[in-house]
């Protein structure tokens, strides 16, 4: 048996291309937001120059945001079934993430039934989330997990909830 995506095939569903579409647009609208009261920037992906080594990719659907040139948020979209590998890219991203500055709050919005309590994306994220979901989580992993889509004013309101609380947390 082939590993991987197959020919013909695609990793990306009508579900994922719309979280991703749907967590873009809010952070950018938050962004907008913020950006006229912080000295902030936005990234859609990471330089080759930010990454160790200068290896590998970091491109989260909502982009990545900065503060006096560090990544001090990231946001990500993933959608799951009950079965399939949606969240192992999560980890790769997140780890990059980390390595560039540790205290990065990391934001995952997921959607599908693989957010159901004993299904992927709720089992595999649960360590890194230390059992916490649909919490803000400063300067660590922070998840948003339900089954149907997110609506746009409740991922604004969730990303300009994080933000403000990464930044009080660098202020600290």
């Amino acid at each position: 048996m082939a590993g991987g995506i197959q020919l013909g095939t695609s990793a990306t569903s009508k579900e994922s291309a719309g979280l991703d579409n749907t967590v873009k647009e809010a952070s950018k609208i938050a962004f907008e937001y913020y950006s006229k009261v912080y000295d902030i920037e936005y990234q859609t992906k990471l330089t080759k120059k930010q990454i160790p080594y200068g290896i590998g990719a970091l491109s989260p659907d909502g982009g990545i945001w900065t503060y006096k040139n560090k990544p001090i948020m990231m946001i990500e979209a993933k959608h799951q079934g009950a079965i399939g590998n949606a969240i192992e890219r999560w980890f790769k991203n997140m780890y990059i993430a980390r390595v560039i500055n540790p205290n990065i709050t990391y934001l995952t919005f997921a959607t599908g039934e693989g957010t159901k309590v004993g299904n992927p994306i709720h089992t595999i994220l649960y360590i890194p989330h230390d059992g916490e979901y649909n919490i803000v989580r400063a300067g660590k992993n922070t998840a948003f997990l339900q089954e149907e889509h997110f609506e746009l004013d409740k991922l604004v309101f969730w990303i300009k909830r994080t933000f403000i609380a990464t930044m009080k947390e660098l202020n600290a």
